[in-house]
């Protein structure tokens, strides 16, 4: 396994986050055959080799100390402390399975052997359940937030003495 990050801090309540992970999930769980004795070596099907993480953050220049509002309490107290976040996640899908779940309309099994006279005895698979390189489609999303309507939300939620905060 490999993972790696990298943290960079701005001037301007600006902040970046890099992560990056590399690896493998392999498993000894199954029998190729009914008749094997040795388990396989395949890969797991929660196998997700490779993910990036990218994430940013920027402290918004408004309250005390701060470049607008600074002097005015008023506005310092009601618009200060925001931030705006993004993070965005890139991450493989995991293997394909070579077990189709519902194979009724899949095969036309009229073209199958059906007396057990004229079928073979010994039908020995040589290829895995999943395949490694073939995958399912994973994670590419952009998330975006803010935290700028703390304060309406503060004041909404806690109306009751005992109620929590977020």
């Amino acid at each position: 396994m490999f993972r790696t990050r990298i943290r960079k801090r701005f001037s301007g309540g600006v902040q970046a986050l890099l992560n990056y992970q590399y690896s493998r999930l392999p498993e000894k769980t199954a029998r190729l055959n009914g008749g094997d004795t040795a388990l396989v070596k395949d890969v797991a099907s929660d196998d997700r080799p490779q993910r990036l993480v990218m994430s940013g953050s920027w402290d918004l220049p408004f309250g005390h100390g701060k470049r607008f509002a600074a002097h005015s309490n008023f506005f310092s107290g009601a618009t200060g402390g925001w931030s705006v976040n993004a993070t965005y996640t890139l991450q493989q899908g995991w293997p394909l399975h070579n077990q189709p779940r519902n194979v009724a309309g899949v095969f036309d099994v009229t073209r199958f052997e059906r007396d057990s006279t004229k079928q073979l005895l010994n039908n020995v698979r040589t290829f895995a359940d999943r395949f490694p390189n073939l995958r399912q489609y994973g994670v590419n999303t952009i998330f975006l937030r803010s935290n700028a309507f703390r304060f309406v939300r503060r004041s909404l939620l806690n109306t009751a003495p005992n109620s929590l905060t977020c």
